[in-house]
This record gives C-alpha cells, sequence and structure tokens, in this order.
C-alpha cells in the first residue's frame, strides 16, 4: 500500500530526519501544492519510502502529521 496510513511512524521528509509534528510541518512548508516528497517511514516494522504528492497546504500538513501520531 502506497501513501501514508495510520500507525506509520514518519523518520524522514526529503531524507532529512524529522522527529516531531513541527518538524513534518516544516519540510511539507518548504514545497509547493503539486509537489512530490519522499517519506520515509516505518510501516509494521519494515523501513519504506513513499512518494507523497502535496495537495492543498491545509491538508498536506494534516495527512502528514496525523500520520505520524
Amino acid at each position: 500500500e502506497q501513501g501514508i496510513s495510520v500507525g506509520d511512524v514518519i523518520i524522514a521528509v526529503d531524507d532529512r530526519r524529522v522527529t516531531t509534528g513541527a518538524e513534518v510541518e516544516a519540510r511539507a512548508a518548504e514545497k509547493q501544492p503539486g509537489d512530490t516528497v519522499r517519506v520515509t517511514l516505518f510501516r509494521a516494522d519494515t523501513l519504506r519510502t513513499v512518494p507523497i504528492k502535496l495537495g492543498g497546504r491545509e491538508r498536506a500538513l494534516y495527512q502528514l502529521v496525523t500520520a505520524e501520531n
């Protein structure tokens, strides 16, 4: 399954380590709607990197931060 799912633990955005929701937001804020970011995450004890196309700013940040928690 591509994308971000509930329970995923985000550890990097575009190969830059993140440890808080604020850091995830900061990485996404550096981009424009329509840009694609590479999100590295743990899902079911497996490390994955998935491409995420950013939608509108509010929606993109909500999706990334919600998935982190």
